[in-house]
């Protein structure tokens, strides 16, 4: 992971620098509206860590993100003020263009701020730091551009006088269309294109792939750890998470007991093993019948032994008391010590359980198999 965040952030660099190099026609120029994406993706990535620790993988892959989406806003400043140097001074084309692009900056960050901020509503920790250090490496970028830069191009005003007039290819072919008579076909079959996309992804939506290998580099050490611990236990590590209504404890098992002889699954938890059955509740009553006086005895013999036995009663009383307990009831979850429990085994009013099938199932054709057996 490290290696490949170091790769795209270089790949994204020189890609970037490139271009700019090649639309500005100046290296110097090139070098100097990378200074302020620079400075906001590093503030940008400090100011992630000192918050939230540690970034993520997904975090710190913002910084390809930001040179990319950043270097917009020093290369337009630039690009106007060679345009208003053509007929200004120095210091007053430099003025003119702070004022000239301050509201297209302003409208530039604000939406893209709302892309970005949406993310803070996610659940996934992962996506809520990679939303708050965008936002923040945008905002940086906007302040250095609209402060820092133009003072760095007051010392190097004689290298980046204004470049000769050329129309781009593409805007050139953009005025070609639109004189052409069929502008309003061309415009139209567009539109119908994205309105097709719409509605292909309303009809079939966007399939995303959960495959825990596709989220590890091909021959990492770690995957062929997973895959060799799954098979020595039988069972997948990762669970099938399963909502049923809220039922019988004891129907439920039952019924969990025959996917395992069927050998849909391995294993399985949730809440019918939380509340015992009647089997259960024999076996504990046993086993507290056969073993009582085992706390005097335990005191007997750790006497016998040479030990202090009364500092140990507390911690044997306790634990007497821990097996003594009434069976918990469903009820109690309810109890506000109970939230963290609560929310791994119900959802809303269903139960949840946590089914291990005997392996992973990535490929759509076995997921459905195991949904038709459950």
């Amino acid at each position: 992971l490290k290696r490949d965040i170091r790769v795209e952030l270089i790949v994204s660099t020189i890609a970037v620098m490139l271009f700019v190099w090649w639309f500005t026609r100046s290296l110097l120029a090139a070098h100097l509206v990378f200074v302020p994406v620079i400075l906001a993706t590093l503030g940008a990535l400090a100011l992630g860590g000192a918050l939230f620790g540690p970034l993520t993988p997904i975090v710190a892959c913002a910084g390809a993100i930001l040179i990319a989406q950043g270097v917009d806003f020093p290369m337009h400043l630039f690009t106007r003020f060679r345009t208003e140097r053509a007929t200004r001074g120095r210091d007053d084309a430099l003025l003119a263009a702070q004022r000239g692009m301050i509201r297209p900056f302003t409208g530039i960050l604000v939406t893209t701020l709302a892309a970005f901020l949406a993310l803070l509503v996610s659940r996934f920790p992962g996506f809520r730091e990679l939303g708050f250090v965008l936002s923040c490496g945008l905002v940086l970028c906007v302040a250095v551009t609209l402060v820092v830069f133009p003072v760095m191009l007051m010392p190097v005003d004689r290298f980046v006088r204004p470049a000769t007039a050329r129309i781009p290819w593409v805007v050139r072919l953009a005025g070609a269309i639109f004189r052409s008579p069929w502008r309003r076909v061309v415009a139209a079959a567009i539109a119908l294109l994205g309105v097709t996309a719409w509605g292909v992804v309303a009809w079939k939506g966007v399939r995303m792939d959960l495959d825990v290998r596709n989220a590890i580099a091909p021959g990492d050490p770690g995957l062929a750890a997973l895959e060799r611990l799954e098979k020595d236990l039988g069972a997948s590590l990762t669970p099938v998470f399963a909502l049923v209504e809220a039922r019988n404890p004891d129907e439920l098992r039952s019924r969990i007991d025959l996917l395992r002889r069927q050998g849909t699954i391995a294993s399985a938890d949730g809440l019918p093993f939380l509340v015992p059955g009647a089997p259960g509740s024999d076996r504990v009553a046993r086993f507290l019948k056969e073993t009582e006086g085992w706390l005097e005895g335990t005191i007997a013999d750790l006497a016998a032994l040479g030990f202090r036995a009364d500092s140990f009663r507390p911690g044997l009383e306790e634990t007497r008391r821990l097996f003594a307990a009434p069976a918990p009831a469903v009820g109690e979850l309810e109890l506000p010590q109970f939230a963290s429990l609560r929310r791994a085994l119900l959802y809303e009013d269903r139960a949840v359980l946590y089914l291990f099938p005997m392996r992973s199932l990535w490929k759509p054709e076995e997921r459905a198999a195991f949904d038709g057996a459950l």
